[in-house]
């Protein structure tokens, strides 16, 4: 019993040994750890003194957080002097618009110029073209200290082109006057031809029976006067397909010696020889100015309307000596016209005859 009882107080003495070992060799470790963990304070609070740093506002979520997102990811050159634009998804959109959350966002030159041409394009769409021509003015009312908006090329171009479908030489003419008096080099050969098929067709819209021959003419004369000066101010040769479409309409409004007077005086004859009928047609730079296939057409018409045929054998005559000759088109709108002129209708249309018939009834 006392060997045992000396054996048990053996053991738990070495049992006490080592839980003292244990707990100084953790008392140890702790404080290592500790002395650590100060250090380790001392040099993050340091590192956070020398880079101090503005909080950060945290996001809200939704859609606001997904543009700051994006927007932060993006490299903005202006970044350090002003904030980035507001970012939309469509060209043609303005990235200026401080009263989004009240307006729709401003379109930009480029939009401007899309919705103009977009509706322009259109066939057989009146109140589109209208649409273009609004838009073209309300280029005009845009705050411009909020966004800068230049009328360019392009949009008077499609405005122009807007009045000519419409017939509105007047609205032609101002945009045209308006562009040459800012710059006298920006007015392009579309411009001209779009005023010249204003005036025409605005020429046409004056029904006889309601205007007089004098106003008929009008919207002519001024076209004559437009094409007069495009070469000495807008450095524009005059062709042949700008005066055409001219005399064709005082040929049409019975004018033909002012029809006549149009191609003669402004355009000259061509310097080719007579070549074969289906040949090729060399160009020569002398040939710029002067009468093409469609001049001749008009001057060999307007004899015939006349009943001078000396003159349209002659015109016919000077067509084929320089190398050009009447296609199927020409020759039935001659024979048309001479048909018209020199026999009259033995046959009446039975609208006529039923008038007819009804006011002698009521006679």
């Amino acid at each position: 019993q006392q060997q045992q009882q000396q054996q048990q107080q053996k053991a738990s003495s070495l049992t006490v040994g080592r839980a003292q070992e244990f707990g100084q060799r953790r008392a140890e470790r702790l404080c290592a750890t500790e002395d650590d963990t100060e250090d380790d304070t001392e040099e993050d609070t340091e590192e956070d003194t020398e880079n101090e740093q503005p909080p950060v506002q945290t996001l809200g979520g939704g859609t606001s957080m997904i543009f700051t997102m994006a927007r932060r990811m993006l490299v903005w050159e202006e970044a350090k002097t002003k904030p980035p634009p507001r970012w939309h998804p469509h060209a043609g959109i303005s990235d200026v618009n401080p009263s989004f959350r009240t307006k729709s966002p401003i379109m930009s030159n480029q939009g401007y110029a899309g919705a103009i041409w977009r509706n322009v394009r259109k066939r057989n769409k009146p109140s589109l073209w209208r649409h273009a021509l609004r838009t073209y003015d309300r280029m005009k009312n845009v705050d411009r200290t909020i966004l800068k908006i230049e009328q360019t090329t392009v949009h008077h171009e499609g405005a122009l082109l807007a009045c000519a479908k419409l017939g509105l030489w007047k609205e032609a003419l101002q945009i045209y006057e308006a562009v040459g008096g800012l710059d006298p080099k920006g007015v392009t050969d579309n411009m001209i031809l779009s005023l010249v098929k204003a005036c025409v067709l605005g020429s046409k819209k004056l029904l006889p029976d309601e205007h007089s021959l004098e106003e008929r003419r009008v919207p002519l004369d001024e076209a004559v006067r437009v094409l007069a000066t495009i070469d000495q101010n807008h450095d524009i040769p005059l062709v042949s397909r700008h005066l055409n479409p001219l005399a064709a309409a005082y040929q049409s409004i019975g004018l033909l010696q002012e029809a006549e007077s149009v191609i003669q005086q402004n355009l000259k004859d061509r310097t080719t020889g007579p070549e074969a009928e289906h040949g090729i047609d060399p160009f020569n730079v002398n040939d710029i100015c002067t009468k093409d296939k469609a001049s001749y057409a008009l001057l060999v018409r307007g004899s015939v309307s006349q009943r001078d045929w000396k003159g349209a054998v002659a015109a016919l005559q000077d067509m084929t000596e320089s190398g050009l000759y009447p296609n199927a088109r020409h020759l039935n709108s001659w024979y048309e016209v001479s048909e018209r002129k020199t026999r009259e209708r033995k046959t009446r249309s039975w609208k006529k005859k039923r008038n007819e018939y009804w006011l002698e009834s009521v006679q």
